[in-house]
């Protein structure tokens, strides 16, 4: 396939395939949904992928995630962006990429894993492969050399995959010179916006206009439908209360969900320190570490010599200790256990986990946040459980005897519209949607976020048709409107063709009474301060030429660019071949990997992606 299209790249037919492709690759693939084994989260073209894949992507995304401190609500911020089911749209992609290359003849050998491990810096010492360091460092991942290896084939077969893509020629040198030279020609312009209100004193609208503007928009000069009725308000506070949500309930939550609350949980750590380039002394170094831990202190004394020292450090939290160190990820080294050597500041640091505790000072504000959880989760439940226990009531007798059973009063609302004036605690937006639901029913219950409305409609007062006389300066305002904008549009329209030099621009501004100001405009960043440019106006910009005036209209308001002078770059300065160049490969780059999403796009039409559904459930993606 991949010669196939290397081939007809440049065709019209395959450039049509290709953005296809990419509009609807999110789309394409055949789905279905079964309940297989627990331990597979989904099936791709015959290939699993494991659960545990899963959790390590998703623990890897989620924990870069938290680190912003912007995100106050992590649960919530990725329940809005799906980012759950955006992570195994992942793993499901990288499923797809790997398969599309062994389709196309390529794969990695077991000499080729060994040759990648053997000429590792990483599991080197003193420049020649170092056995024990490579076992050092597989044992410090928490994973099997199998499960390693495993891994590492698959990046060297994805890595295969981007050299033999990365090497098709996708953009031809014309066209590159073409696109580099118009992202970097500037423009330096004059412009001004206007509205339709400055040509007021240009329109009038005579009485006629608007008598026949009324007739043909009678519908839009009624009164709104209103209703006279009587209501009782359920609020969610008063189903669960506070002293509702039990201790036990408290510590569950909090066990099950400890990730979200990193700085309630601090570590002690002690650490060594040795010359990073000293790497006989750093192995020997953690090779004893990793035989007898507590004797770190001991350890240190013994390499004095070599520059090697001891520190303690008192009790910090995730944040701090990812922090200072580089965010280096301590939450998978247990208590007692050595860090991987890593390098800092001219030093390897060797770093112990000596013990970790929950800080009981911040345990008491978390146990307030757990507990408001809670109350809105079983508040929202229960609501919900009424509503449906009540909805199907349509007896006015029955409803008195359920608001009564609530304690509630019935209060009286007259001639209730959308946007009427707030009564008490009210929702009025719940209760007018039930109202324009219900047609016939005089009785019914409504829901918001923190009540139940009850009501009973005792009138409805229909909406009615305005008279003339009633709206004619309504009507009056709106032709003068509708006048000033297609005086605004003809007027755009001549000055895009009259205005040709400084003085004919300068001589609309004074004239109007605007405000011009001047910019620089480039197609790389098509914005200019205050005003947004539509796509065919930038379309228009591009091939401006110099004293040449562009007017449009965007949301609501006219604007004119004048074009005073057309900057583009000089093809003899002695730099331009290399900034070419650069601008080649940098569109070389992002063209391959679009073009890999597309290729990806095609592997999945052609295969069957299944997903387990318990576990997808299980996984709340």
């Amino acid at each position: 396939m991949l010669t196939l299209m290397r081939n007809n790249l440049q065709s019209p037919f395959m450039k049509l395939l290709v953005f296809v492709v990419v509009i609807v690759m999110g789309f394409w693939g055949v789905t279905t949904y079964s309940s297989q084994s627990l331990n597979i989260v989904a099936t791709v073209g015959g290939e699993e992928i494991p659960v545990s894949a899963y959790q390590e992507a998703w623990q890897a995304f989620s924990m870069q995630i938290r680190q912003n401190d912007q995100i106050k609500d992590f649960e919530q911020y990725a329940e809005s962006f799906n980012l759950r089911h955006k992570i195994l749209d992942r793993l499901v992609n990288e499923s797809l990429l790997l398969q599309l290359a062994k389709s196309n003849g390529l794969n990695v050998t077991k000499e080729e894993i060994a040759s990648f491990i053997y000429n590792s810096p990483s599991f080197q010492t003193d420049g020649r492969f170092d056995m024990d360091k490579y076992n050092t460092i597989i044992d410090q991942s928490n994973q099997s050399k199998n499960d390693y290896e495993n891994k590492l084939q698959k990046e060297l077969l994805r890595s295969k995959f981007f050299t033999l893509v990365g090497g098709l020629r996708f953009v031809s040198e014309s066209a590159t010179k073409t696109n580099y030279i118009l992202k970097n020609t500037n423009y330096r312009v004059k412009y001004f916006a206007i509205n339709k209100e400055a040509f007021a004193k240009n329109v009038k609208a005579t009485d006629k206009e608007i008598k026949d503007y009324y007739n043909k928009h009678k519908a839009n000069y009624k009164t709104e439908q209103t209703y006279d009725l009587d209501y009782a308000v359920l609020t969610a506070d008063s189903l669960v209360s506070k002293d509702q949500i039990s201790q036990k309930a408290i510590d569950r939550f909090y066990n099950h969900n400890k990730q979200l609350f990193p700085a309630n949980v601090k570590t002690k750590i002690d650490f060594i320190t040795v010359p990073y380039k000293d790497h006989a002394t750093i192995s020997k170094v953690y090779a004893e570490l990793k035989k007898n831990p507590k004797s770190i202190k001991h350890i240190a004394k013994q390499y004095k010599a070599a520059k090697v020292k001891y520190t303690t450090m008192p009790w910090k939290t995730k944040k701090q200790l990812e922090s200072t160190f580089l965010k280096q990820d301590f939450t998978k080294v247990k208590v007692n256990n050595v860090l991987r050597p890593f390098v800092k500041d001219g030093h390897s640091y060797l770093v112990r986990v000596v013990d970790r505790k929950v800080d009981k000072e911040s345990q008491a504000a978390i146990n307030e946040q757990i507990t408001n959880k809670i109350l809105v989760a079983k508040r929202t439940r229960k609501l919900q459980s009424q509503k449906d226990k009540y909805a199907s009531i349509t007896d006015a007798d029955k409803m008195n005897e359920i608001v009564t059973s609530h304690k509630l009063k019935w209060q009286t609302l007259t001639k209730f519209k959308y946007g009427a004036p707030a009564s008490g605690n009210l929702d009025q937006v719940a209760l007018w949607q039930a109202l324009t639901k219900r047609k016939k029913e005089k009785v019914g219950v409504a829901q918001s976020v923190k009540q139940l409305v009850f009501y009973k409609i005792k009138k409805i007062n229909p909406a009615k048709q305005k008279t003339f006389d009633q709206v004619k300066d309504q009507v009056k305002q709106q032709v003068l409107s509708d006048k000033q904008q297609q005086y605004l549009s003809k007027q755009l329209k001549q000055w895009g063709q009259d205005i040709t030099s400084q003085a004919r621009f300068n001589s609309v501004v004074s004239k109007y009474k605007l405000q011009s100001k001047e910019a620089q405009y480039t197609h790389d960043n098509a914005k200019i301060s205050g005003m947004f440019i539509p796509s065919n106006i930038a379309g228009k910009l591009r091939v401006a030429k110099e004293k040449q005036a562009i007017a449009f209209q965007s949301f609501g308001n006219g604007y004119v660019i004048y074009i005073s002078q057309v900057m583009k770059p000089n093809e003899n300065n002695a730099d331009f071949k290399d900034k070419l160049a650069g601008f080649q490969k940098q569109e070389e780059q992002e063209t391959a990997i679009q073009f890999l999403e597309d290729l990806i796009a095609i592997q999945k039409k052609k295969l069957t992606i299944t997903y387990n559904q318990d576990v997808l459930k299980a996984l709340k993606i």
